[in-house]
C-alpha cells in the first residue's frame, strides 16, 4: 500500500510538475520540457522532499540538520539541471535560425535590376570665330588705328573681351565721343574720328599704350565672337558697325555721328551712359515720340537728304505694338540698317559718276580726270571750281587709296574707286534724289 501511494504521488507530481505547478516550496524548479518533469519529482522524493511526502500521506520527520555533502550535492544537481535547460533553449532558437537561414538560401536569387545609363555625347567643338587679321585687310583709313602690331602684345596672345566688360566700355565710349564732338563742334574743330577716339580712350582709361592696345585687340575680339550673342547681340553688332570694327563696304564716319547725335538728343549728352549702361538681359523702353523727333534731326544733319518714309512707318508700327514706346536696342539697330541702305545707294551712284569720268578706262582717275568730275558735281553753268579746292579732295582721295591699299601694292598717284566714294561722302559732294 505505501508503495502504491507512493508511485501514485510520483505520477502525480510529474503531471503537475509538467503542468508547470508552483510548489510553496521556493526551492523548486521550474521545468522547462518533460524530461525536467520526470526528472525533478524523482530527485525531490529521492531526499524526502516534504510536500511529496505530504502529497503521498507519509509522515516522516525531516532532520534539520542535513548533511551537508548531499545538500551541495543536491544544489549542485539543480544548478546542472538549470544549465541544461537554458542550453537547452539556446540550441532550440539557434535550430529555428539555422531554419531560416536555410530557408532563405533556397529562394532563386532576386533578378538583377538593370538601370539605363545614358550616355551623353561629347559636346561639339564649337567653331571658332573668324577673326581678322587687321594687319591685311583693305579698310578706310580711318580703321587703320585697328592694325595693332603684334609685337606690342610681348608674346601673349589677347583674349576675347567679356560680354559685360564691353558693354561697360561702349557706354561710356559713346557718351565720351559725344562729349567730345560737342566741344570741337564749339570751337571749330574738326571731329575725330570714331575709330581714333576708341584707341585714345582704351589709352586713356589704362594708362599704358601696351595694355591699351592689348584691351582693344580683346574689343575686337569680343565683337567679332559675341556679335550673334542671344541677350546682348544686338548691342554688340550695333557697336561693331558704328566703329567699323564689324565691316562694311558702305562704312564712314558719319553713321557714328548719327546715331550719337540722336542718342544726345534722346537722354542728353551727360546721361547717354546711364540709359546705355544696363545689363545684358534689360530690355530698355523709350518714347516713340521723342525717338521719332531725335531721329528726323540727327538724320537731316548726318543722313541723305530727307528721312526715308519707310523708316518713319517702321518706327510707327514699332511704337504701336509696344504701346507709344520703342525698344532702345531695335531702334539703334533700324537707324543704322536704313542708314548703310541709303549709303548703298548712294555708293552706286558715286561708282557710275566715277565711271563716266574714268576717259581711259583703267578704273582709277587721274588728276585731270577727278577735274572733270568735281566741275560736274559743283560746278554752276560755265563756272569751274577752285583749283586748291580740287586739289585739296585729290589729295584727300590719294591718300585715302593708299591706305586702303595692301602693304604689298605699288604706290602710284591715282584714285581708287573706294576712295572717292569716301571722299565724296566726306566732303558732301553729291546727295541722291531717294
Amino acid at each position: 500500500m505505501y508503495m502504491y501511494t507512493y508511485i501514485n504521488t510520483y505520477i502525480h507530481t510529474c503531471i503537475n510538475t509538467y503542468t508547470d505547478h508552483v510548489y510553496d516550496d521556493d526551492q523548486t524548479v521550474r521545468p522547462a520540457n518533460p524530461l525536467d518533469a520526470l526528472l525533478i519529482p524523482a530527485m525531490n522524493m529521492a531526499v524526502g522532499h516534504e510536500p511529496v511526502m505530504t502529497l503521498a500521506g507519509v509522515e516522516r520527520t525531516v532532520s534539520q540538520n542535513v548533511d551537508p555533502q548531499i545538500q551541495n550535492d543536491l544544489d549542485a544537481a539543480r544548478q546542472e539541471v538549470v544549465e541544461l535547460t537554458q542550453t537547452n533553449d539556446q540550441l532550440k532558437e539557434r535550430i529555428e535560425t539555422l531554419q531560416e537561414e536555410l530557408e532563405e538560401a533556397r529562394k532563386p536569387p532576386p533578378e538583377p535590376v538593370v538601370e539605363e545609363v545614358k550616355v551623353e555625347e561629347a559636346p561639339k567643338e564649337q567653331p571658332k570665330p573668324k577673326v581678322e587679321d587687321w594687319t591685311k585687310v583693305k579698310r578706310p583709313k580711318a580703321l587703320s588705328v585697328f592694325k595693332v602690331d603684334p609685337k606690342v602684345f610681348k608674346g601673349k596672345t589677347p583674349t576675347a573681351a567679356r560680354v559685360d566688360q564691353m558693354l561697360s566700355w561702349f557706354a561710356n565710349i559713346y557718351e565720351g565721343k559725344a562729349t567730345a564732338d560737342q566741344v570741337d563742334d564749339r570751337e571749330g574743330n574738326k571731329r575725330q574720328s570714331f575709330p581714333d577716339f576708341i584707341r585714345d580712350w582704351m589709352i586713356n582709361k589704362f594708362g599704358l599704350k601696351s595694355i591699351a592696345l592689348s584691351n582693344l585687340a580683346s574689343l575686337i575680339l569680343g565683337i567679332q565672337a559675341k556679335k550673334d550673342d542671344k541677350d546682348a547681340g544686338l548691342r554688340i553688332r550695333a557697336f561693331g558697325i558704328l566703329s567699323g570694327i564689324i565691316p562694311h563696304e558702305c562704312w564712314h564716319e558719319d553713321l557714328s555721328n548719327m546715331i550719337l547725335e540722336a542718342m544726345g538728343l534722346l537722354f542728353q549728352i551727360s546721361k547717354i551712359s546711364e540709359n546705355m549702361g544696363h545689363a545684358a538681359t534689360k530690355k530698355p523702353l523709350i518714347e516713340a515720340a521723342l525717338s521719332i523727333e531725335a531721329t528726323s534731326q540727327a538724320w537731316q544733319k548726318w543722313g541723305f537728304g530727307p528721312v526715308p518714309q519707310l523708316l518713319n512707318d517702321t518706327m510707327i508700327q514699332m511704337s504701336r505694338r509696344e504701346g507709344g514706346q520703342l525698344r532702345l536696342h531695335e531702334w539703334i539697330e533700324l537707324l543704322c540698317e536704313t542708314w548703310l541702305g541709303a549709303a548703298e545707294a548712294m555708293d552706286r551712284d558715286l561708282r557710275g559718276i566715277f565711271v563716266q569720268h574714268d576717259s581711259n578706262g583703267d578704273g582709277v582717275l587721274d588728276l585731270d580726270e577727278f577735274r572733270g568730275l568735281i566741275n560736274a558735281l559743283l560746278g554752276s553753268g560755265n563756272e569751274s571750281v577752285d583749283d586748291r579746292q580740287i586739289s585739296r579732295l585729290f589729295a584727300e582721295a590719294l591718300e585715302e587709296s593708299s591706305a586702303m591699299k595692301a602693304e604689298d601694292e605699288p604706290e602710284d598717284d591715282v584714285m581708287m574707286p573706294e576712295a572717292f566714294v569716301r571722299v565724296a561722302r566726306r566732303a558732301r559732294l553729291y546727295t541722291p534724289n531717294h
